[in-house]
């Protein structure tokens, strides 16, 4: 097994190269989004975009988050619309995987195409991965040093939203453990899995916030890595909201 590798200094946190923003530079290029007209301007419709009904859930869901803005929290935080995983150079990537932790599709599949055949063999030691727990393995020939592998909840389950909680805390108390100081996440579950994306932003957004207000001290940078705009839409009006800048 290859090692596991932590940060004892200021981690490198990039994608392709290029330095990550944290969340207090990327929201200066937002606008404040308060009426469904003045989201729709910069969002586009088709497919991978939310529906109406979907954009009004999200903007009632948005106004009922009161926080205060706390510069160590939204400093901590990143979001990388249209990121690619396989892309980002961090102490940990997380891995939406499946139960035996093999390759699949989405980022799961990325993730294992671009670490080799390694990574595989390593995630078959493992064995079995329940539902909101996760497994650490090194990053082999990814930019990631290492992966965190969790699984996510269906968009059927019941608990469907407590398990999703549990796959975020899981992996931020591996890097916690392991003395990593920089975590990518992907949109947990949105994908093969069909949970819905705003609640799943909501869940992921309210789930770090929490986190990191016992343990800023302790991590550099937490990004949501997003790859459509159904996702990046439901992470930047939210996150508007849980990690105000002024």
């Amino acid at each position: 097994m290859a090692s596991i590798v932590g940060s004892k200094v200021q981690s490198r946190i990039s994608h392709c190269g290029q330095p990550i923003p944290s969340w207090t530079e990327t929201a200066q290029e937002y606008e404040v989004v308060q009426h469904f007209p003045e989201l729709g301007k910069r969002f586009e419709t088709g497919h991978l975009c939310l529906t109406l009904k979907e954009r009004f859930e999200l903007l009632e869901l948005a106004e009922s988050v009161e926080v205060a803005a706390t510069p160590t929290l939204h400093e901590k935080v990143s979001l990388l619309a249209g990121g690619n995983l396989a892309h980002v150079e961090v102490d940990a990537v997380v891995n939406a995987s499946n139960h035996w932790l093999t390759t699949g599709k989405g980022v799961n599949g990325a993730l294992h195409s671009g670490a080799g055949e390694c990574l595989l063999e390593e995630c078959i030691r493992i064995g079995r991965c329940e539902v909101g727990d996760a497994k650490l393995t090194s990053g082999y020939n990814l930019p990631a040093r290492n992966v965190i592998h969790t699984v996510g909840p269906e968009g059927k389950d019941v608990d469907r939203e407590e398990k999703l909680r549990n796959c975020y805390r899981s992996c931020l108390d591996l890097c916690l453990k392991n003395n990593f100081k920089s975590i990518a996440f992907p949109c947990i579950s949105t994908g093969q899995y069909c949970y819905p994306s705003v609640e799943a932003a909501n869940v992921a957004c309210n789930t770090v916030r929490n986190w990191l207000i016992q343990n800023a001290s302790e991590i550099e940078r937490i990004i949501f890595v997003t790859r459509n705009t159904r996702d990046e839409e439901a992470y930047y009006t939210l996150m508007l909201k849980y990690f105000p800048t002024k």
